[in-house]
């Protein structure tokens, strides 16, 4: 993931568990980090996890328990210039729809890490739409000797 944010952005991560995929990768290359998750006991890990960086990082990082809509809502988007999306199997569902017609302006490229190829598919035709374009995609087995294969899709915003 961290080849595909660009030196110094603002990156907002949803659905982000505790953080680990923005934290592993943006913490030390972005200007500034918000993760968030509708799952509360997600936070105590973000800290626990927060405390071990170098403050020069983790004063950058910040992480608040809602739900993708809800940290839509409170402005967890605004200003960021990359989003990173990790949804479960159903996909994006209204934040799909969010980002095709109301996404903030600074926002040019979407990460979408998916564990449900038909999601993420229903979820591409949304973003393509609404005007994103599938610049990259690949596949990775985390799970070898089963057949599960999560998708890493790399949208970036129309011209």
């Amino acid at each position: 993931v961290e080849p595909f944010i660009p030196p110094n952005s603002r990156v907002c991560e949803l659905y982000a568990g505790a953080g680990m995929i923005g934290l592993s990768t943006a913490a030390n290359t972005c200007e500034w980090l918000r993760c968030s998750d509708e799952n509360p006991a997600n936070l105590q890990a973000f800290v626990q996890v927060k405390r071990r960086l170098p403050s020069s990082v983790a004063s950058r990082v910040t992480y608040t328990a809602a739900s993708a809509e809800e940290a839509i809502t409170r402005g967890q988007v605004d200003g960021a210039q990359v989003l990173i999306v990790d949804p479960p199997r159903r996909g994006l569902d209204l934040v799909a729809r969010f980002l095709a017609k109301e996404a903030p302006t600074s926002l040019t490229r979407i990460i979408y890490i998916s564990c449900g190829f038909k999601a993420l598919e229903v979820d591409t035709a949304v973003l393509l739409e609404g005007g994103w374009k599938l610049v990259h995609a690949e596949g990775h087995v985390f799970f070898p000797g089963s057949d599960h294969i999560e998708s890493l899709a790399i949208f970036d915003r129309g011209t």
